[in-house]
C-alpha cells in the first residue's frame, strides 16, 4: 500500500494553507527514540527503543527485541486490514530499530484547529472505519489520539502512526479504551464539550459500519462505564 506524502494532492484538498513542511525534529519519548533517516536515497523514519538503566541487560534485551517484533508484525497485520500506515522498509530486533515510510503530513489535531467542522464531517467517519478494521483485525492501537493520525487529505483513509503500544486483544474493554482515547483527545483539542460530541458521534457512525451494530453498540456501553468510573474516582 503506498502512501502519499505531502505534495499536490494535500494542495489539491486545501491543507496546504494550514500545514506547511517543516524540519522533521529528533523526538525522544519514554519507549523510543525517533529520527528522520535515510534509505537507498530516500527519507525514512528511523525508530530505536531505548534501553532502560533500571532493568537488567539481559532482561532489557529480551524486552526490547520482543516489542520491536510485535510492533512489525502489527503493522503488516494492520495493512492487511486495509489499514494506511508506514511500509517497514527494514527491522532488526538486536538493535530494536526500524525503519519505515516518511509521511509528511499534518497530525489530525492540527487540522482540527484550522479547518471547518462541516469539511471534516466526511473524515471523522473514515478515522471511525479505521478503528473499526483495527479492532476487527483484534488490534487494539493503545494510544489511538489525534497526534497518531495523519491527514495526507480530507477525502482520503487517515494514516495511522506509533504502534509501539498496540496489542491484540478482542476484550470490548480495550476497544472501548482505544476508543475513548480519541474522544478525550477531541475534547482537549476543539475545546467545546457539543462540538467534541458531534466530531465523536461521526467517529462511532463510520466504527459501526464496520464492525457492526451489535458490537458497536457493546464498545458505545463500555465507553460510557470508562467515563463513569472516571466521575467518581477520587484522589485523597
Amino acid at each position: 500500500m503506498k502512501i502519499e506524502g505531502w505534495g499536490k494532492g494535500m494542495e489539491m484538498n486545501g491543507l496546504s494553507s494550514v500545514f506547511q513542511p517543516r524540519e522533521f525534529q529528533v523526538q525522544i519519548g519514554a519507549e523510543a527514540r525517533i529520527e528522520l533517516s535515510s534509505w537507498r536515497g530516500g527519507p525514512v523514519i528511523s525508530k530505536t527503543r531505548i534501553a532502560k538503566k533500571y532493568r537488567s541487560e539481559d532482561l532489557d534485551t529480551v524486552l526490547r527485541t520482543r516489542r520491536t517484533k510485535a510492533e512489525v508484525e502489527i503493522i503488516h497485520r494492520a495493512k492487511i486490514a486495509g489499514v494506511r500506515c508506514p511500509d517497514v522498509f527494514f527491522a532488526d530486533p538486536r538493535t530494536s530499530q526500524i525503519l519505515m515510510t516518511y509521511v509528511e503530513a499534518p497530525h489530525l489535531k492540527d487540522v482540527q484547529l484550522s479547518t471547518n467542522a462541516a469539511r471534516l464531517s466526511p473524515f471523522y467517519i473514515r478515522v471511525g472505519e479505521t478503528s473499526g478494521r483495527l479492532h476487527k483485525a483484534g488490534i487494539i492501537h493503545g494510544d489511538f489520539t489525534t497526534k497518531n493520525i495523519l491527514v495526507t487529505s480530507l477525502e482520503e483513509d487517515p494514516v495511522i502512526i506509533d504502534f509501539g503500544l498496540s496489542f491484540f486483544s478482542q476484550r470490548v474493554e480495550d476497544r472501548a479504551e482505544d476508543l475513548h482515547l480519541l474522544e478525550q483527545a477531541f475534547l482537549s483539542t476543539l475545546g467545546s464539550q457539543s462540538s467534541a460530541k458531534r466530531a465523536f458521534g461521526l467517529v462511532l457512525e463510520g466504527y459501526s459500519s464496520v464492525v457492526g451494530k451489535s458490537s458497536s453498540e457493546s464498545v458505545k456501553k463500555q465507553i460510557a462505564a470508562i467515563k463513569l468510573r472516571g466521575r467518581y474516582a477520587r484522589v485523597d
